[in-house]
């Protein structure tokens, strides 16, 4: 019935591995998850999984980038707890991750 059981074969090895990485390390842990804030951050929030979750069906992406991605933007910080800040953070990792210059181990070593 499905022609491949274990997964896509069109995805890039070594990109696979690395998000299959990250997301092994993320589940091993109890992550601590800011909410989804309203208003334009919560927006963005939700146009950037839309964006991974079309990618991940258009293009070759791993499955565990697009597990990781929610995990990786809201990961709340001890120093950080204010509303506004909680936005500014979680806005900065989003251009991060939109510009491909997120580093999701920065975030599971700071767990």
């Amino acid at each position: 019935m499905f022609p491949e059981p274990c997964g896509r074969s069109d995805i890039i090895p070594t990109e696979n591995l690395y998000w299959e990485d990250v997301w092994k390390q993320i589940t091993r842990l109890r992550p601590k998850l800011y909410r989804i804030p309203s208003g334009k951050t919560g927006k963005e929030n939700c146009a950037a999984v839309t964006s991974e979750s079309e990618t991940f069906v258009k293009a070759n992406i791993s499955s565990e980038r697009l597990l990781v991605f929610p995990c990786s933007i809201l990961q709340s910080y001890p120093k950080v707890y204010r509303g506004r800040r909680i936005k500014d953070t979680i806005d900065y990792r989003l251009d991060l991750w939109q510009e491909s210059q997120f580093d999701t181990r920065t975030i599971v070593s700071s767990l």
